[in-house]
């Protein structure tokens, strides 16, 4: 059998029907296979959308029950701090150091209200300890302290 009689045979009018005919049923199911794999994928697409989008809420609520909030004008770290003790009324000094740390020494203060200062100067401000020496005051026994931090931002 020669190269032209197979090239005939293999594109008679019935092979050239039963091609057009398997080609004309393939497109369909290709389509259909493909836009359920694109709907899989859009599914768990989202489905990790409505995750982040929850997660994102809940930490939304954490952050407002916190307090946090985002400072766009900052104060420098003496002053924050200034504006946590004052209230607390704690006896103190404040000094600047290098490298961004601000050193505070405690001449006086209970020790509820100094706890009460650090944390609130930690949340609002994110304003954290390097060190702290705190011990009982010398002429009192009612609670107060005295003491050293170094804080930093």
């Amino acid at each position: 059998m020669s190269y032209v009689m197979f090239l005939q045979h293999l594109f008679s009018a019935k092979r050239r029907v039963l091609l057009l005919y398997l080609l004309v049923i393939s497109i369909p199911i290709v389509y259909y296979i493909t836009s359920r794999v694109i709907e899989v994928r859009n599914n768990k697409l989202l489905i990790k959308y409505s995750e982040l989008s929850y997660h994102l809420q809940q930490h939304s609520i954490m952050a407002k029950k916190s307090n946090i909030k985002s400072h766009k004008k900052s104060d420098p770290i003496d002053i924050e701090i200034n504006k946590s003790f004052k209230n607390k009324n704690i006896i103190f000094t404040v000094s600047l150091l290098d490298g961004g740390k601000c050193f505070v020494e405690i001449n006086s203060a209970k020790f509820s209200n100094l706890l009460d200062a650090i944390i609130d100067v930690s949340n609002k401000y994110d304003i954290n300890v390097s060190s702290a020496d705190i011990y009982l005051h010398q002429d009192d026994d009612d609670g107060y302290v005295a003491g050293k931090i170094i804080f930093f931002k």
